[in-house]
């Protein structure tokens, strides 16, 4: 029998004893992300969609972080498809906005994230966000002249439905 076949049937048996993430998800510092192109959802339905996968709308909390999550976006997105209205980083994109778990549900201004982590990281898109109106979800607006800004939105628009990234801890 090879090594390999061993240290298969031994893994199996026992376990790895090294933390994972679930298939299709992608590891960074102890957590894991999964960019989700489709299905196109509302704030509101991505949340549901992440717990449902037992995770939440992804929370950013520093500079790395939301390089990594822009990175990771950009590089799953469909490179096929041009928008031309849009005046975005890139040229190609399937939608020009990402939904993250920053939100202000409960109280208008006061934003707080999904996973209930400490908000310590904003990069808003100037004039936003927006208080004067109750838009409670918040994307990321791929803009060509400064990419990933964020903007707030209503988290159960029936038309800014679009991709979303949940994290979850690794276990």
């Amino acid at each position: 029998m090879s090594l390999k076949v061993i240290a298969i049937v031994l893994t199996t048996l026992f376990g790895s004893g090294v933390s994972m993430c679930p298939d299709m998800w992608t590891h960074r510092d102890g957590y894991c992300y999964r960019y989700y192109g489709t299905p196109f959802l509302n704030w509101l339905n991505a949340e549901q969609h992440c717990k449902t996968e037992g995770a939440h709308l992804a929370s950013i909390h520093s500079q790395a972080e939301y390089d990594f999550i822009l990175s990771l976006w950009r590089s799953s997105r469909n490179e096929h498809h041009t928008w031309s209205i849009y005046r975005f980083k890139s040229s190609k994109s399937e939608k020009p906005f990402l939904y993250i778990g920053l939100n202000d549900l409960l109280v208008n201004g006061d934003f707080r994230w999904t996973d209930g982590t400490p908000v310590d990281f904003e990069d808003w898109l100037p004039g936003n966000p927006s208080l004067n109106i109750p838009e409670e979800g918040v994307f990321i607006w791929d803009r060509k002249s400064r990419g990933g800004l964020w903007n707030d939105v209503p988290a159960n628009s029936r038309i800014l439905k679009g991709p979303f990234v949940c994290k979850m801890l690794m276990t």
